[in-house]
Protein backbone atom coordinates (compact mmCIF):
# COMPACT_ATOMS: atom_id res chain seq x y z
CA UNK A 1 0.00 0.00 0.00
CA UNK A 2 1.05 3.58 -0.65
CA UNK A 3 0.77 5.72 2.47
CA UNK A 4 1.07 9.50 2.60
CA UNK A 5 4.42 10.16 4.25
CA UNK A 6 3.38 13.49 5.86
CA UNK A 7 0.24 11.87 7.29
CA UNK A 8 2.24 8.89 8.52
CA UNK A 9 4.85 11.10 10.21
CA UNK A 10 2.12 13.20 11.83
CA UNK A 11 0.55 10.02 13.21
CA UNK A 12 3.91 8.87 14.60
CA UNK A 13 4.50 12.25 16.26
CA UNK A 14 0.98 12.28 17.73
CA UNK A 15 1.50 8.83 19.22
CA UNK A 16 4.98 9.66 20.52
CA UNK A 17 3.62 12.83 22.12
CA UNK A 18 1.66 10.69 24.56
CA UNK A 19 4.95 9.84 26.29
CA UNK A 20 5.96 12.40 28.95
CA UNK A 21 9.65 12.53 27.97
CA UNK A 22 9.08 13.03 24.23
CA UNK A 23 9.84 16.39 22.64
CA UNK A 24 9.49 17.16 18.93
CA UNK A 25 11.82 19.96 17.81
CA UNK A 26 10.97 21.20 14.33
CA UNK A 27 13.12 23.37 12.06
CA UNK A 28 16.39 22.89 13.96
CA UNK A 29 18.42 20.17 12.20
CA UNK A 30 21.43 18.54 13.79
CA UNK A 31 24.64 20.37 12.91
CA UNK A 32 27.26 18.47 14.87
CA UNK A 33 27.95 15.85 17.52
CA UNK A 34 29.32 16.28 21.00
CA UNK A 35 31.97 13.83 22.19
CA UNK A 36 33.15 12.93 25.67
CA UNK A 37 36.09 10.55 26.14
CA UNK A 38 35.78 9.26 22.54
CA UNK A 39 32.07 8.58 22.92
CA UNK A 40 29.18 10.50 21.36
CA UNK A 41 27.39 12.33 24.17
CA UNK A 42 24.87 14.53 22.38
CA UNK A 43 24.05 16.77 19.44
CA UNK A 44 24.29 20.44 18.54
CA UNK A 45 21.23 21.85 16.75
CA UNK A 46 21.07 24.52 14.08
CA UNK A 47 19.82 27.12 16.57
CA UNK A 48 22.89 26.46 18.79
CA UNK A 49 20.93 24.48 21.34
CA UNK A 50 22.54 21.29 22.61
CA UNK A 51 21.01 18.01 23.70
CA UNK A 52 22.90 15.50 25.80
CA UNK A 53 22.08 11.80 25.49
CA UNK A 54 23.23 8.35 26.53
CA UNK A 55 22.60 7.26 22.93
CA UNK A 56 22.18 9.28 19.73
CA UNK A 57 20.25 7.56 16.92
CA UNK A 58 20.84 9.04 13.48
CA UNK A 59 17.93 8.49 11.10
CA UNK A 60 18.46 11.62 9.00
CA UNK A 61 18.39 10.10 5.53
CA UNK A 62 20.78 9.32 2.70
CA UNK A 63 22.72 12.58 3.14
CA UNK A 64 23.02 12.01 6.88
CA UNK A 65 24.85 14.76 8.75
CA UNK A 66 25.10 12.47 11.78
CA UNK A 67 26.91 9.83 9.68
CA UNK A 68 29.32 12.40 8.30
CA UNK A 69 30.10 13.92 11.71
CA UNK A 70 30.70 10.44 13.15
CA UNK A 71 33.13 9.63 10.29
CA UNK A 72 31.28 6.42 9.45
CA UNK A 73 32.09 5.78 5.76
CA UNK A 74 29.37 4.92 3.25
CA UNK A 75 30.32 2.43 0.54
CA UNK A 76 28.30 3.42 -2.51
CA UNK A 77 27.13 0.83 -4.99
CA UNK A 78 27.48 1.26 -8.71
CA UNK A 79 24.40 2.09 -10.72
CA UNK A 80 23.35 5.22 -8.83
CA UNK A 81 21.17 7.50 -10.95
CA UNK A 82 18.98 10.60 -10.80
CA UNK A 83 15.21 10.83 -10.92
CA UNK A 84 13.02 13.72 -12.01
CA UNK A 85 9.82 13.88 -9.96
CA UNK A 86 6.70 15.48 -11.49
CA UNK A 87 3.20 16.18 -10.26
CA UNK A 88 0.23 16.18 -12.63
CA UNK A 89 -3.53 16.66 -12.38
CA UNK A 90 -5.45 13.56 -11.30
CA UNK A 91 -7.24 11.26 -13.74
CA UNK A 92 -10.34 9.14 -13.13
CA UNK A 93 -8.66 6.42 -15.20
CA UNK A 94 -6.65 5.51 -12.09
CA UNK A 95 -9.18 3.93 -9.78
CA UNK A 96 -6.82 3.07 -6.94
CA UNK A 97 -4.16 5.03 -5.11
CA UNK A 98 -2.40 1.78 -4.20
CA UNK A 99 -1.29 0.78 -7.69
CA UNK A 100 2.10 1.69 -9.15
CA UNK A 101 2.26 1.77 -12.94
CA UNK A 102 5.33 1.42 -15.14
CA UNK A 103 4.96 2.96 -18.61
CA UNK A 104 7.40 1.71 -21.26
CA UNK A 105 7.78 2.88 -24.86
CA UNK A 106 10.91 2.28 -26.89
CA UNK A 107 13.87 3.36 -24.72
CA UNK A 108 11.72 5.49 -22.45
CA UNK A 109 10.15 4.35 -19.20
CA UNK A 110 8.68 6.08 -16.18
CA UNK A 111 6.76 5.26 -13.02
CA UNK A 112 3.34 6.66 -12.26
CA UNK A 113 0.93 6.46 -9.34
CA UNK A 114 -1.99 8.32 -7.83
CA UNK A 115 -0.93 9.92 -4.57
CA UNK A 116 -2.97 10.37 -1.44
CA UNK A 117 -2.77 14.15 -1.98
CA UNK A 118 -5.06 13.89 -4.99
CA UNK A 119 -2.72 14.12 -7.96
CA UNK A 120 -0.65 11.90 -10.20
CA UNK A 121 3.05 11.61 -9.48
CA UNK A 122 5.62 10.64 -12.10
CA UNK A 123 9.20 9.48 -11.64
CA UNK A 124 11.45 9.70 -14.73
CA UNK A 125 14.93 8.17 -14.52
CA UNK A 126 17.74 10.30 -15.96
CA UNK A 127 20.39 8.13 -17.61
CA UNK A 128 23.94 9.16 -18.35
CA UNK A 129 23.44 8.57 -22.07
CA UNK A 130 20.38 10.84 -22.26
CA UNK A 131 21.31 13.70 -24.60
CA UNK A 132 19.08 16.43 -23.18
CA UNK A 133 19.10 19.43 -20.89
CA UNK A 134 16.34 18.41 -18.51
CA UNK A 135 15.87 21.99 -17.29
CA UNK A 136 15.01 23.21 -20.80
CA UNK A 137 13.15 20.14 -22.08
CA UNK A 138 9.48 20.22 -23.11
CA UNK A 139 8.42 17.70 -20.49
CA UNK A 140 4.68 17.58 -21.22
CA UNK A 141 5.45 16.57 -24.79
CA UNK A 142 8.22 14.14 -23.78
CA UNK A 143 5.94 12.43 -21.26
CA UNK A 144 3.05 12.35 -23.71
CA UNK A 145 5.23 10.84 -26.45
CA UNK A 146 6.33 8.06 -24.10
CA UNK A 147 2.74 7.29 -23.00
CA UNK A 148 -0.12 5.20 -24.38
CA UNK A 149 -2.73 7.29 -26.24
CA UNK A 150 -5.18 7.67 -23.35
CA UNK A 151 -2.46 8.89 -20.97
CA UNK A 152 -0.86 11.09 -23.63
CA UNK A 153 -4.19 12.85 -24.11
CA UNK A 154 -4.51 13.44 -20.36
CA UNK A 155 -0.96 14.83 -20.12
CA UNK A 156 -1.44 17.20 -23.04
CA UNK A 157 -4.86 18.35 -21.78
CA UNK A 158 -3.46 19.11 -18.33
CA UNK A 159 0.05 20.19 -19.35
CA UNK A 160 -0.29 23.44 -17.41
CA UNK A 161 -0.67 21.48 -14.15
CA UNK A 162 2.74 19.80 -14.48
CA UNK A 163 4.96 21.44 -11.92
CA UNK A 164 8.67 22.03 -12.47
CA UNK A 165 10.33 18.67 -11.75
CA UNK A 166 12.32 18.06 -8.60
CA UNK A 167 15.72 16.43 -9.16
CA UNK A 168 16.39 13.54 -6.79
CA UNK A 169 19.96 12.26 -6.78
CA UNK A 170 19.77 8.59 -5.91
CA UNK A 171 22.59 7.19 -3.81
CA UNK A 172 22.61 3.48 -2.97
CA UNK A 173 25.04 1.93 -0.54
CA UNK A 174 25.74 0.64 2.93
CA UNK A 175 28.01 1.51 5.84
CA UNK A 176 30.35 -1.31 6.89
CA UNK A 177 29.75 -0.21 10.47
CA UNK A 178 26.41 1.14 11.68
CA UNK A 179 27.55 2.43 15.05
CA UNK A 180 30.13 4.23 17.12
CA UNK A 181 30.29 4.46 20.92
CA UNK A 182 27.13 6.31 21.90
CA UNK A 183 25.74 6.40 18.35
CA UNK A 184 23.58 4.19 16.11
CA UNK A 185 22.56 4.83 12.49
CA UNK A 186 19.29 3.48 11.07
CA UNK A 187 17.40 3.62 7.77
CA UNK A 188 18.76 5.48 4.75
CA UNK A 189 21.35 7.13 6.99
CA UNK A 190 23.23 3.82 7.11
CA UNK A 191 21.94 1.93 4.06
CA UNK A 192 20.40 4.28 1.46
CA UNK A 193 18.06 2.19 -0.65
CA UNK A 194 17.26 2.38 -4.34
CA UNK A 195 13.81 3.88 -5.07
CA UNK A 196 12.88 0.66 -6.87
CA UNK A 197 9.69 -0.65 -5.25
CA UNK A 198 9.89 2.17 -2.66
CA UNK A 199 11.23 0.08 0.21
CA UNK A 200 13.36 2.70 1.98
CA UNK A 201 10.88 3.60 4.70
CA UNK A 202 9.82 -0.04 5.15
CA UNK A 203 13.41 -1.10 5.79
CA UNK A 204 13.91 1.84 8.14
CA UNK A 205 10.85 0.86 10.20
CA UNK A 206 12.12 -2.71 10.41
CA UNK A 207 15.46 -1.33 11.64
CA UNK A 208 13.61 0.61 14.32
CA UNK A 209 11.70 -2.45 15.55
CA UNK A 210 14.89 -4.48 15.96
CA UNK A 211 16.67 -1.56 17.63
CA UNK A 212 13.75 -1.11 20.05
CA UNK A 213 13.76 -4.80 20.97
CA UNK A 214 17.41 -4.52 21.99
CA UNK A 215 17.49 -1.03 23.49
CA UNK A 216 14.20 -0.47 25.30
CA UNK A 217 14.86 -3.06 28.07
CA UNK A 218 18.31 -1.56 28.68
CA UNK A 219 17.07 2.02 28.77
CA UNK A 220 14.22 1.12 31.11
CA UNK A 221 16.60 -0.36 33.63
CA UNK A 222 19.04 2.55 33.37
CA UNK A 223 21.85 0.51 31.82
CA UNK A 224 25.40 1.79 31.69
CA UNK A 225 26.85 3.37 28.57
CA UNK A 226 29.03 0.29 28.13
CA UNK A 227 25.97 -1.99 28.17
CA UNK A 228 24.23 0.18 25.57
CA UNK A 229 27.29 0.20 23.31
CA UNK A 230 27.57 -3.58 23.60
CA UNK A 231 24.19 -4.23 21.88
CA UNK A 232 24.80 -1.92 18.91
CA UNK A 233 26.78 -4.56 16.94
CA UNK A 234 23.97 -7.04 17.64
CA UNK A 235 21.43 -4.70 16.01
CA UNK A 236 23.59 -4.43 12.89
CA UNK A 237 24.15 -8.19 12.80
CA UNK A 238 20.41 -8.84 12.96
CA UNK A 239 19.41 -6.31 10.31
CA UNK A 240 22.27 -6.36 7.83
CA UNK A 241 21.48 -9.67 6.04
CA UNK A 242 18.01 -8.47 5.05
CA UNK A 243 19.37 -5.12 3.86
CA UNK A 244 21.99 -6.85 1.72
CA UNK A 245 19.36 -9.12 0.18
CA UNK A 246 16.92 -6.27 -0.47
CA UNK A 247 19.61 -4.21 -2.20
CA UNK A 248 20.56 -7.24 -4.29
CA UNK A 249 16.94 -7.66 -5.42
CA UNK A 250 16.70 -3.97 -6.28
CA UNK A 251 19.97 -4.17 -8.21
CA UNK A 252 18.76 -7.19 -10.18
CA UNK A 253 15.53 -5.45 -11.13
CA UNK A 254 17.41 -2.32 -12.18
CA UNK A 255 19.77 -4.41 -14.33
CA UNK A 256 16.83 -6.10 -16.05
CA UNK A 257 15.21 -2.75 -16.76
CA UNK A 258 18.46 -1.35 -18.14
CA UNK A 259 18.90 -4.39 -20.40
CA UNK A 260 15.38 -3.92 -21.73
CA UNK A 261 15.99 -0.19 -22.24
CA UNK A 262 19.11 -0.78 -24.32
CA UNK A 263 17.87 -3.68 -26.45
CA UNK A 264 15.25 -3.01 -29.11
CA UNK A 265 15.15 -6.75 -29.85
CA UNK A 266 14.24 -7.61 -26.27
CA UNK A 267 11.56 -4.93 -26.20
CA UNK A 268 10.08 -6.27 -29.43
CA UNK A 269 10.14 -9.83 -28.11
CA UNK A 270 8.50 -8.79 -24.86
CA UNK A 271 5.73 -6.94 -26.69
CA UNK A 272 5.05 -9.90 -29.00
CA UNK A 273 5.01 -12.51 -26.26
CA UNK A 274 3.09 -10.47 -23.69
CA UNK A 275 -0.36 -11.79 -24.71
CA UNK A 276 0.86 -15.39 -24.45
CA UNK A 277 3.09 -15.20 -21.37
CA UNK A 278 1.51 -12.31 -19.48
CA UNK A 279 0.04 -14.35 -16.60
CA UNK A 280 3.14 -16.53 -16.23
CA UNK A 281 5.46 -13.52 -16.25
CA UNK A 282 3.28 -11.74 -13.70
CA UNK A 283 3.30 -14.77 -11.39
CA UNK A 284 7.09 -15.04 -11.64
CA UNK A 285 7.52 -11.33 -11.01
CA UNK A 286 5.27 -11.37 -7.94
CA UNK A 287 7.20 -14.31 -6.52
CA UNK A 288 10.46 -12.39 -6.88
CA UNK A 289 8.90 -9.33 -5.28
CA UNK A 290 7.72 -11.11 -2.14
CA UNK A 291 11.10 -10.99 -0.41
CA UNK A 292 11.62 -7.37 -1.39
CA UNK A 293 8.21 -6.20 -0.23
CA UNK A 294 7.70 -8.41 2.82
CA UNK A 295 11.30 -8.87 3.93
CA UNK A 296 13.42 -11.98 4.20
CA UNK A 297 13.22 -12.33 7.99
CA UNK A 298 10.41 -12.23 10.52
CA UNK A 299 10.39 -8.92 12.39
CA UNK A 300 8.18 -8.50 15.45
CA UNK A 301 8.15 -5.93 18.21
CA UNK A 302 8.67 -7.71 21.52
CA UNK A 303 8.80 -4.80 23.99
Amino acid sequence: SLVSQPAFLEAVIDQASTYPNFEFIQGSPVQDLFWSEQRVSGVKLGDDRSICANLVIGADGRNSVVRQRANLPLEQQSGSFDILWFKLADSSRFESENVFYTIVRDRNAFGLFRSTSGNLQIGWALHEDAAMDWKQADWPEILAFASPPWLAEHIRTHAETIERPVLLSVVVGRCPRWYAPGLLLLGDAVHPMSPIRAQGINMALRDVIVAANHLVPLLREGATDAAIDAVLPQIQAEREPEIIRAQQLQSQEAAQAELLRKSALLRWGASQLAPLLGKRVRHSWLARQRQLRQGVTQIQLTV
